[in-house]
């Protein structure tokens, strides 16, 4: 089980970390629910950062919303061919979609970025 865990090193935390993403990785958007922007880095494992508008919802939502995000991360972090570092960013557009539609759309992104 200690495979599935997502440790905190394997999350972007800090704001040059984001805007390091934001400046030089490249972009993948699934049209009303979220974009990705992904970029390869030097470490041998990748790492998540989740940006979430206020307008999205009230903080139960959103933090939720985080969860099965982060969830999913951690479900398929072995699946990612080599070591990206995936900012997911979500609008408020979002707040009318479920919890498996969203892992649905992250499943297709994953399966488009596994070459």
């Amino acid at each position: 089980m200690k495979q599935y865990s997502l440790k905190r090193y394997q999350r972007l935390r800090k704001e040059k970390e984001f805007e390091a993403v934001f400046r030089s990785g490249q972009t993948w958007e699934k049209k009303g629910f979220f974009k990705a922007r992904y970029r390869k880095n030097d470490l041998s494992f990748s790492r998540i950062g989740i940006s979430v508008s206020k307008r999205a919802g009230n903080s139960v939502f959103r933090n939720a919303l985080k969860r099965v995000v982060r969830d999913w991360f951690r479900m398929h972090k072995k699946e990612f061919s080599c070591s990206f570092d995936v900012v997911f960013v979500f609008s408020s557009c979002i707040s009318g979609y479920s919890p498996e539609s969203i892992r649905q759309s992250l499943d297709q992104f994953l399966r488009e970025h596994q070459q």
